[in-house]
């Protein structure tokens, strides 16, 4: 198959980026074409995946600008006829499947204290775009049931038929079970009680994680 991956940047970086990894690893398996959409590409990690890579040259705009400019391109010039399977891990409607990891009201209601006027100006950039790809393309794809709650609550009038969630794939070659020597080794560097459990919570947003809950949930259990 003629695969495309639209992302605003394809590089080794945050949870969408790696789960874009995980898209391309397994395409390749299956002896997959693949071909990445992208205004931002580290060229020596794009090296080490055998796609075709489209980069959009932007770097005559501002920084937060050039995913506004990319994303209406996308939506613009992007022919998903072009391939026989197209999806996006950034807010445009150019695409057969949209992947949302997140929606952007709910991450503007999770924050706190006051908001300057750029930033409510960027989060309405992002809103509109967002509002866009819900609205027309073809089929969503939410990596949590909260997160199509979210989409539901915050854009009500979309037609949930469209809507789907597939949780993103683990890979067990990475995130595997240690044995005794290389927990002792982990757990004295990183000086953790032994007699005690412990929890690793990864995240740029804990409140819209939900580690409060998680963190009652242990206190109940304790009780």
């Amino acid at each position: 198959m003629r695969i495309a991956i639209i992302h605003n940047q394809f590089s080794d970086g945050g949870g969408m980026e790696a789960y874009m990894q995980c898209l391309i690893q397994g395409f390749l398996s299956a002896k997959d074409e693949i071909h990445i959409h992208s205004y931002q590409v580290d060229e020596r990690f794009a090296a080490k995946f055998d796609c075709q890579v489209h980069r959009k040259k932007l770097f005559y705009f501002p920084r937060r600008w050039k995913k506004y400019v990319f994303l209406k391109e996308c939506n613009e010039h992007f022919d998903r006829k072009d391939y026989d399977l197209s999806l996006a891990l950034t807010r445009t409607f150019a695409p057969d499947i949209a992947i949302v990891g997140g929606v952007h009201p709910a991450s503007i209601h999770a924050g706190t204290g006051y908001r300057h006027i750029l930033k409510r100006f960027h989060d309405a950039m992002e809103t509109r775009f967002e509002r866009s790809m819900l609205d027309r393309v073809p089929h969503i794809v939410a990596h949590s049931k909260s997160i199509a709650d979210d989409i539901v609550k915050y854009y009500s009038d979309i037609d949930s038929s469209r809507l789907s969630v597939v949780y993103p794939p683990v890979d067990t070659d990475f995130f595997k079970k240690t044995d005794q020597r290389e927990e002792a080794i982990i757990r004295k560097e990183h000086r953790i009680d032994t007699a005690k459990m412990t929890l690793l919570f990864p995240s740029t947003g804990h409140k819209r994680k939900g580690l409060p809950e998680l963190l009652q949930a242990f206190r109940e259990l304790d009780s």
